[in-house]
């Protein structure tokens, strides 16, 4: 057997814990207050997140061989969400916006930005798997050291990787680095074969980055631009053959 005491959950359908508690107890939001119900289930994994790994380990051997759970319980409280007025007022309380239309566009900016860069890593994958990309093995093995520096060999649980470990990790680090660096490849033949220049509009963001203070490292700067721009071509492009 097994008892929590004093958890709150949101059911709701919008949340997935929600959503099952409530396929659990159907009649939980008309149930009296302080009284005890008791419902038959087929599992307890519901309650997990609530439990010790110990007590969960000890009530699944208790329970390997029952096909329904009696769970009793009692409902101590019932409180209804009251959601926030949307309104200019709630758009100035959750972030610099002077309106709930400045909320709104820049919620509509981040979507639209997210479904771009989903475009746009689909559009590169399918590229370089149709691309032969050579890689020098002095190239590769430069950004491997990158990579390298990314990474810290950390102990785990008290005790070093084994050298089938750090094998395994290196294989994986050089598969990763080949890829990136076909990335790079292929969106530098796009830059080339559609003679994309920014050097003017490089140059605006550096002046106004400057002027704001904003600390920049000039390499990462350009390349993010180029690559914002091809990004845009290639889900244009896309666009309007669909």
């Amino acid at each position: 057997s097994f008892s929590i005491e004093d958890i709150e959950i949101h059911v709701s359908e919008n949340s997935r814990e929600g959503k099952i508690f409530k396929d659990l107890f159907p009649n939980i939001i008309g149930m009296v207050k302080g009284k005890e119900n008791t419902v038959e289930l087929f599992s307890i994994d519901i309650f997990k997140r609530y439990l010790t790994v110990d007590k969960i380990k000890a009530l699944e051997e208790e329970l390997a061989n029952k096909k329904v759970v009696r769970v009793s319980f009692v409902v101590k409280e019932l409180r209804k969400r009251q959601l926030p007025v949307l309104d200019d007022s709630f758009a100035q309380d959750v972030g610099e916006y002077e309106s709930l239309a400045s909320l709104k566009e820049e919620i509509t900016r981040n979507l639209e930005k997210k479904l771009k860069e989903k475009a746009f890593d689909k559009f590169i994958e399918s590229i370089c798997k149709e691309s032969v990309v050579e890689i020098s093995e002095e190239v590769l093995n430069f950004r491997v050291s990158l990579l390298l520096k990314e990474l810290v060999f950390l102990p785990k649980n008290g005790k070093e990787f084994t050298e089938e470990e750090r094998k395994e990790i290196m294989s994986l680090l050089v598969a990763d680095a080949k890829k990136r660096l076909k990335i790079y490849a292929v969106i530098n033949a796009i830059i080339k074969n559609e003679k994309i220049n920014l050097e003017e509009e490089v140059k605006k963001e550096e002046e106004r980055l400057t002027k704001e203070g904003i600390k920049y490292d000039r390499n990462e700067l350009i390349w993010s631009m180029y690559r914002n721009k091809v990004a845009d071509l290639l889900v244009s492009y896309n666009s309007a053959r669909t």
